[in-house]
């Protein structure tokens, strides 16, 4: 555990960075972080920021910061949520043959629209591929 009485959404700087921690996503708050919201001003990218009402429930209030253990996805882009959201359905029971299938039809075109002359092929659980260089 770690006391907390800082932070800072996005920083733009390495001078803006006071340590290597970050912020995943996932808060315990109390209800008054409702009231701080109400009161703090747009920030990054215009929005009211959750980052800078929690900074000023740590300055006042102080907060506690765990490690986490674990894969981190960036959901602050579109990438990191593709990402997350494929690799979560793969290791789920319903949707993850039926994603294999659709992922393994995918690859099939992406290489063999590019490179329908080269010699080199990749099997692919059944499918045979022509290997793009």
């Amino acid at each position: 555990l770690y006391s907390c009485t800082d932070m800072i959404e996005k920083p733009k700087e390495e001078k803006d960075f006071y340590s290597l921690y970050s912020i995943l996503g996932r808060c315990v708050l109390p209800p008054e972080i409702f009231k701080i919201l109400d009161n703090t001003p747009p920030g990054t990218a215009g929005e009211i920021q959750l980052t800078d009402a929690m900074k000023e429930l740590a300055k006042r209030d102080g907060m506690i910061a765990v490690d986490f253990y674990g894969k981190r996805y960036d959901m602050g882009n579109k990438l990191g949520i593709l990402k997350a959201n494929i690799e979560l359905a793969l290791e789920h029971e319903e949707l993850k043959e039926g994603l294999k299938e659709y992922l393994k039809d995918t690859v099939c075109l992406l290489y063999t629209s590019d490179a329908a002359d080269e010699e080199d092929s990749v099997d692919l659980g059944g499918r045979s591929i022509i290997k793009k260089k």
